[in-house]
């Protein structure tokens, strides 16, 4: 029991994908539905000649529940909505309450259809049908991939960590001058490509880490991070993530989670992650052979 504890507590990856939560809701309708007309549990092989709209019906409560949850809770709650600090444990909630409230939508439907009547013992027997069907398969699921993405990023950092100990030994790093100017032109920052450490997204802003003097200082120019990413060198440096630019050069080390990477940058406490899409390009940079 208490190693099933421990790993709902862990990092679980959360998909912040617009057009993916969408096709989920899509997928998971369409699930539903060929579920009913394949094995017209509850009775629904009795509804003779309306079974295939009664299966649609399902699946339209289900697409519509799990978009209104999905989409437009998760864009007005983005606190919680976080990968920064989702585990098993708020996945396996959120699962719960998506598949409760398809439930719930599935019992007004069926007391809607004439299907069964209404009333509060006819509610939760077939909420519990909906959670032994949905929720439980899920959650089992939910820990073995948890287990599986953590190990799996685990070890593959350690074997990059090897390697780019030993690429650090065997190259070195460019060296150029950069100049980094705010969007208006007012602001600028010019140092060598080496004391360029990371930078980071702020709003309208980009905070610029560096060295000067092997003291880790911190500029804030108005611009984005694309118009930056278009003044460096592409061989030193990489957008990893949506919010941070990263110098290859400067990474101390590299591990994982089952969200992903995390790169741990020199002279800094900094943990920046590596967006799931960028998981093969920097394995490659930093690991050549």
């Amino acid at each position: 029991m208490q190693p099933i504890i421990k790993s709902l507590n862990k990092p679980y990856p959360l998909d912040l994908s617009f057009k993916k939560r969408w096709l989920n809701c899509l997928w998971f309708s369409v699930f539903v539905f060929l579920f009913l007309i394949l094995f017209q549990p509850f009775g629904l092989h009795r509804i003779v000649g309306e079974h295939i709209w009664v299966a649609l019906g399902y699946a339209g409560v289900c697409f519509f529940v799990m978009a209104f949850l999905n989409i437009a809770v998760f864009a007005s709650f983005p606190g919680f909505f976080a990968e920064t600090n989702w585990t098993a444990l708020k996945e396996l909630f959120w699962v719960f309450v998506n598949v409760a409230c398809i439930g719930l939508g599935n019992f007004l439907f069926s007391v809607a259809v004439g299907f069964i009547a209404f009333s509060i013992k006819n509610m939760f027997v077939f909420g519990g049908y909906t959670l032994a069907v949905g929720f439980f398969p899920i959650m089992a699921m939910v820990l073995y991939n948890q287990a599986r993405l953590s190990k799996r990023y685990q070890d593959e950092s350690r074997q990059i960590n090897i390697s780019l100990a030993v690429a650090k030994r065997e190259t070195t790093a460019l060296q150029e001058q950069l100049t980094l100017v705010s969007e208006n032109g007012n602001d600028a920052l010019s140092l060598a490509s080496n004391d360029l450490l990371y930078i980071k997204a702020a709003d309208n802003y980009v905070e610029v880490y560096f060295l000067e003097q092997e003291v880790v200082q911190k500029k804030l120019l108005r611009n984005t991070l694309k118009n930056v990413q278009m003044a460096l060198n592409e061989e030193q440096f990489m957008r990893c993530h949506k919010s941070y630019i990263i110098n290859l050069s400067q990474i101390e080390s590299f591990f994982g989670n089952a969200q992903g990477y995390k790169l741990r940058i020199k002279h800094s406490n900094e943990l920046v992650p590596v967006s799931r899409t960028c998981n093969h390009e920097i394995k490659n940079r930093l690991v050549k052979g």
